[in-house]
């Protein structure tokens, strides 16, 4: 790999471990703040939200204009915001009105930043690695899956968590310098056409490539439940099976080993299966996966359980985001990532809602769990009977 792809490679890496930090961080606090599962759930999808409101404008930015520019101006950007989270819960009387609105602006960087960065890899990785440029990247969010969660756990025990969010704003500002010394010859285009016209060309062109436009509506069902029990794991884990948020670090690492193995594994794989049945097939199975959640309370089989689900998760994340890389022309990539994007994305803030919803209202957890289960089987079986199984 060149120079400019491990400079983008070290910033992911960077502000990737702030951020990690900060998911796991952050939904603590407010359990340690509220003791509701609500609220902890409907951060979590709050979170989510900007995904719908902004992911068109940042595929419009990605293809207007230099994506290294719109990447270090989003780190900045986030910088600011991370900031005033930590001095939000300073505060003597915490107010979570404030905790909810900067949750929701900082989570507003990554949408708008996104389809910049992915339409960045194939301007800097030649056509015939890009599977190994996703998977190296995806490998480092599995790393951190895998690392974080003991490491958080630890130092919990010694340091107080907003130290931690502390760390993920300076994470933010490293990764802008890193960004910073990318050269590319990309001073954007200006594509003769108002934001409306932009947006509607990608929208029309997801329309029209089914295996692109099913690939996006087999991840809305699928992040419909994920994040359906996602948003509320952590309550699950904690306050109805009783185990300590050290034993919940665990299951977080198993799962991020198996998201690791995953990442390593998918692209030899590509290499030998269509990208689409790659997608249906793993979806299906972690589908399967999750259902079996409910059949057993043991820390060793849900951890298990966990880490497969995970394998499954990237290889059918990785297959597809190399699926469109592969397919969709580099002028209009930055658009059509932002409209799969926002459609795949479109569930996870009703998914939380609901995860928390159906908790605060006496219904079984595993009840919820088994629900979100069935759905990404369903998802994997929409996949099956739809165009996607044609990718190559």
């Amino acid at each position: 790999m060149n120079k400019n792809y491990r400079l983008l490679w070290s910033a992911f890496l960077v502000s990737d471990i702030g951020d990690w930090l900060q998911r796991i961080t952050l939904p603590i606090l407010v359990l340690n703040i509220t003791g509701s599962a609500f609220h902890a759930a409907s951060l979590y999808g709050v979170s989510f939200l900007p995904w719908l409101f902004f992911s068109l404008l940042g595929g419009i930015f990605a293809d207007r204009y230099n994506k290294v520019k719109v990447l270090v101006a989003g780190n900045i950007i986030a910088t600011i915001l991370s900031l005033g989270l930590v001095v939000s819960f300073l505060q003597d009387d915490i107010n979570l009105f404030y905790i909810y609105v900067l949750t929701f602006l900082l989570s507003s960087v990554e949408p708008i930043s996104h389809p910049s960065f992915n339409s960045l890899i194939p301007k800097i990785v030649s056509k015939d690695y890009f599977a190994k440029a996703n998977s190296n990247l995806q490998l480092v969010d599995n790393t951190l899956n895998f690392l974080a969660p003991l490491l958080n756990g630890f130092l919990l025990l010694w340091i107080n968590p907003i130290l931690l969010l502390v760390v993920n704003t300076g994470s933010f500002l490293v990764s802008a310098i890193l960004l910073m010394f990318i050269k590319i010859t990309d001073s954007g285009k200006n594509l003769g056409q108002n934001v409306w016209q932009s947006l509607r060309e990608g929208l029309v062109y997801v329309k029209g490539n089914k295996v692109v436009l099913s690939g996006s509506i087999l991840f809305l069902g699928t992040n419909l439940g994920i994040h359906m029990f996602q948003g509320i794991f952590v309550y699950y884990i904690t306050k109805i099976l009783n185990y300590s948020t050290f034993s919940y670090g665990i299951i977080l690492s198993s799962a991020g080993l198996g998201a690791i193995l995953g990442a390593l594994y998918a692209p030899k794989v590509l290499d030998k299966f269509k990208s689409g049945n790659l997608i249906v097939f793993s979806t299906m199975l972690a589908g399967l996966v999750t259902i079996l959640l409910v059949m057993n309370s043991n820390l060793v089989f849900i951890s298990l359980l966990m880490a497969i689900m995970n394998f499954c998760g990237n290889i059918n994340v990785i297959s597809y985001v190399t699926l469109r890389q592969k397919v969709v022309p580099k002028e209009i990539l930055g658009r059509v990532v932002s409209v799969t994007r926002m459609i795949s994305y479109a569930t996870i803030p009703l998914g939380a809602y609901l995860g928390g919803v159906l908790a605060d209202k006496g219904i079984g957890i595993e009840i919820v769990i088994l629900l979100a289960g069935l759905i990404r089987l369903s998802a994997g079986v929409f996949g099956y009977i739809s165009p996607l199984r044609k990718g190559n």
